[in-house]
C-alpha cells in the first residue's frame, strides 16, 4: 500500500511540474511577442517628394472615425496645442505628446508620436502650449490609455 502511495505522490508531483513548465512557456511566448506594439504605421519617406505628397493628400482628422478604428493608416492633418511633451521617449516607442483641439463644448486630444530624423518633425524646439499643424499617419491607438494616436511627419509651429 507503501508503494501505491508513493507511486501515486510521484506521479503528482512530476504532473504539477510538467504544468508549471508549460506555464512558464506561455509566458515566455507573450514575452517575446510584447515586442509587435511598436507602430506599424512608423513613416519612412523615402523621398522629399512623400514628405510633400502627405500635404497635398492629408485630410482633417475626424477623431469619431479616428477612435472607432476606421482610419488606421489614413493621412491627416490636425492643428491644436500640445502639451505633455516626452522629448525622449521614455513613455513611449517615440518622443511624444499630446496635442489637443477645441471643438464645441470640450476638447480632442490625440496622442503623437514624432519619430526623430524626418526634416521638420521634431519636438525639440517645441514647448507646452505651442500650436502645431501636423501632417501624419492614423496609427493603433496608444496601449495603455487606448487614445487614438498619429505618427508625425511633418510639424509646423504657429
Amino acid at each position: 500500500m507503501k508503494r501505491i502511495i508513493s507511486l501515486f505522490t510521484i506521479v503528482l508531483v512530476l504532473l504539477v511540474c510538467m504544468s508549471g513548465c508549460g506555464n512558464s512557456e506561455t509566458t515566455t511566448t507573450e514575452q517575446k511577442t510584447s515586442p509587435s506594439t511598436t507602430p506599424t504605421a512608423t513613416p519612412s519617406p523615402s523621398t522629399a517628394d512623400d514628405t510633400v505628397n502627405i500635404k497635398e493628400v492629408a485630410v482633417p482628422a475626424d477623431f469619431i472615425e479616428i477612435n472607432a478604428g476606421n482610419w488606421k493608416g489614413k493621412k491627416v492633418v490636425v492643428t491644436g496645442e500640445i502639451n505633455a511633451i516626452d522629448k525622449e521617449g521614455k513613455l513611449d516607442v517615440f518622443p511624444n505628446c499630446m496635442i489637443s483641439q477645441e471643438e464645441g463644448d470640450g476638447y480632442i486630444v490625440y496622442m503623437l508620436r514624432v519619430p526623430e530624423g524626418l526634416e521638420n518633425n521634431t519636438l525639440q524646439d517645441k514647448n507646452d502650449g505651442d500650436i502645431v499643424t501636423v501632417y501624419g499617419v492614423v496609427d493603433k491607438p496608444q496601449e495603455n490609455t487606448h487614445w487614438p494616436t498619429i505618427v508625425s511627419i511633418i510639424m509646423e509651429k504657429q
